[in-house]
């Protein structure tokens, strides 16, 4: 009995070793790479006479999304231009600065901080209309994990595979910014032409695709043939009935002459 125990032990631990290094070979705490994916309209943030004009605007990266609710407009462009304390307070992670022209079709390609869960996109419109001037993406929890399982693929792979990264599909329009995960409505992504990286899919890890059961013939037992009906008989065809022919009438007999006596 004891001799049982010390083989299981063994082959238990063996078990955790190999485990523990197979998720050894790959990293999730570390820099995550996205790109972002901005349309600007040909009306995008006109003046008082209906010129379009540049747009300058920021991404910030947060460790939650706890702050971002309340948040004025005017105090991160403060805290962006005059380097105030920013409205995010211990969320604010990192901010870049960038700018979109009118109708122009624009790509920024970076790396967000292991400890990155969202991306705030702000948009230092003239005409602020409540809230349109932010957008707020979250990346998606399991990407670390799901990142490494590409990556284990692709190794065992013997096709070439393309790097992937979450892709922000941003549509900005004339005071305002729509997208997120999935490209807005009307959204031309063949504008951007071939991307460095193919975009990585939001369906989390956990969920996995319903397998259809097939339905399962049933067989014969003892591997016999079926009995095949046999097929209806065809009726016979009816005959037309022949109607027999009137016989003559006889003659009526002679009369007989009485005998006189």
């Amino acid at each position: 009995m004891m001799g049982f125990l010390r083989i299981l032990g063994a082959a238990l631990i063996s078990a955790m070793v190999l485990y523990a290094g197979c998720h050894r070979d790959c990293d999730t705490n570390r820099p995550v790479p996205v790109q972002v994916l901005g349309a600007a309209s040909d009306v995008l943030n006109p003046n008082v006479d209906g010129e379009p004009w540049a747009l300058n605007l920021w991404l910030v990266e947060l460790k939650s999304d706890q702050s971002v609710e309340g948040v004025d407009v005017s105090a991160v462009v403060a805290a962006e231009t005059e380097e105030e304390e920013s409205p995010f307070g211990e969320d604010h992670v990192k901010s870049r600065a960038f700018t979109i022209l009118p109708s122009e079709p624009k790509m920024w390609e970076f790396d967000l901080s292991p400890e990155t869960t969202h991306v705030v996109t702000v948009g230092n419109f003239r005409q602020q209309v409540g809230d349109a001037w932010m957008q707020v993406y979250e990346l998606p929890p399991d990407y670390p994990e799901q990142r490494c399982d590409t990556e284990r693929k692709r190794k065992r792979s013997r096709k070439p595979q393309r790097e992937t990264a979450p892709c922000i599909y941003l549509t900005f329009d004339a005071n305002e910014v729509r997208g997120g995960r999935y490209p807005p409505a009307g959204f031309d992504i063949d504008r951007f032409g071939a991307l460095p990286m193919a975009c990585a899919p939001v369906v989390e890890l956990g969920e996995k695709k319903k397998k259809k059961k097939k339905k399962k013939k049933k067989k014969n037992k003892r591997g016999t043939l079926p009995s095949l009906q046999s097929p209806p008989s065809v009726p016979s065809t009816p005959t037309t009935p022949t109607p027999a022919a009137p016989t003559a009438p006889t003659a009526p007999a002679k009369p007989v002459l009485p005998v006189s006596r």
